[in-house]
């Protein structure tokens, strides 16, 4: 949901600052997922994504460079495996299959109205009896979503629906 009638129409973005279509001038607090981890645009981060176009970018094949990276991740945080992803939803796919793997459970939480990706499960919003129903324009989920997930109201103080103790 966007605070207002519409979200602003970003016509540039660089570091932490965002010009709207109308001239406005923001500083994202957000940075917007991947723009989170440099900056909108930085030279360094530009000159490299150049390069690795220049070399090949869909070869969805492994290369030099994903060792390299799983090698420092691995060095860095003391974990042997990875599963690399391309975007919030299919990361949040992934998450949630292992979690269900590892728990035995079969729902999630989520809160309303906030990002998860555009996985069907978490793409649900609370209904005002407290249940949970698709959020408007999810449009026919392979599953209704009450059948897989819980939603809570961010930081209202009240407990969802499913407890500890029930899938």
């Amino acid at each position: 949901m966007w605070a207002g009638g519409f979200p602003p129409y970003v016509a540039d973005a660089r570091g932490a600052r965002l010009t709207d279509i109308d001239g406005c001038d923001y500083v994202d607090l957000c940075l917007a997922d991947t723009g989170a981890m440099t900056g909108h645009g930085p030279p360094v981060v530009l000159a490299a994504v150049r390069e690795q176009c220049e070399r090949g970018m869909t070869t969805m094949l492994p290369t030099e460079d994903s060792v390299l990276v799983a090698e420092e991740l691995a060095r860095r945080f003391g974990l042997s495996r990875w599963l690399f992803t391309l975007s919030a939803t299919d990361a949040n796919r992934s998450a949630l299959r292992i979690a269900r793997q590892v728990t035995g459970r079969s729902k999630v939480l989520v809160f309303s109205y906030c990002y998860h990706g555009s996985v069907d499960e978490a793409f649900a919003v609370r209904d005002p009896d407290g249940g949970t129903v698709a959020r408007a324009g999810n449009v026919g989920p392979p599953v209704d979503p009450a059948l897989t997930t819980v939603v809570a109201e961010f930081n209202d103080g009240r407990s969802p629906a499913c407890s500890p103790s029930r899938p």
